[in-house]
């Protein structure tokens, strides 16, 4: 079995990653980034020519039980840029962005997506679901808690999160706890930076 990629490892290879980039790639991930800090959205030129960078070259396979296999392409002062590869019928783990928002670029595949209202410190129930294609994007709020899971065998995202998020939470409702933890949105989470029990009322 393959052992899991954990955060810093996935950071330690973000130099070869970028050396995979072309330059005019990475250029306009950057300025992706800026502009979704600077408005909180994305022109549809700068979307459409996201999309027509051949990304998919770089995908990684997910490990055995991960949603998904993860590449981050720029991580700095300026935020994160990740490429998932979706593993079918595997759900990630409910969770939020560390305080950030950001966008999510729907490369190939169908998705769904479920929104959740919080109870208290506890995830409640899904309070709404979505569903997306190749051509479409999400936003994602600095409040929003979802998770993710895709439809077809070729699932392909790629993930805009501009400025300096902190760890997200990673939401655990068999175990009755929240997680806040670096790297993927999956259960057990790689880094746990903190484990944050939900109390009874």
């Amino acid at each position: 079995m393959i052992s899991p990629l954990t955060h810093e490892r996935a950071l330690r290879a973000l130099p070869t990653a970028r050396r995979l980039i072309a330059p005019l790639t990475r250029a306009r991930l950057l300025r992706a980034l800026e502009e979704l800090h600077a408005t909180g959205t994305l022109t549809p030129a700068l979307e459409a020519s996201l999309r027509a960078s051949n990304l998919a070259a770089l995908r990684a396979a997910p490990t055995a039980g991960r949603p998904y296999g993860r590449v981050p392409l720029e991580h700095g002062a300026r935020g994160e840029v990740m490429l998932a590869t979706w593993q079918p019928g595997v759900r990630c783990a409910p969770h939020d962005h560390g305080g950030t928002q950001g966008r999510v670029l729907v490369l190939a595949g169908r998705f769904e997506e479920r929104r959740f209202a919080l109870d208290g410190p506890a995830l409640g129930v899904p309070s709404e679901v979505r569903r997306w294609q190749a051509g479409e994007s999400i936003e994602v709020a600095r409040d929003v808690v979802h998770d993710m899971e895709s439809a077809d065998a070729v699932g392909l995202t790629l993930h805009l999160y501009p400025g300096d998020a902190g760890p997200a939470r990673l939401y655990d409702a068999e175990a009755r706890c929240t997680y806040l933890a670096r790297g993927g949105a999956w259960l057990p989470p790689d880094d746990v930076v903190q484990r944050e029990p939900w109390t009874r009322p």
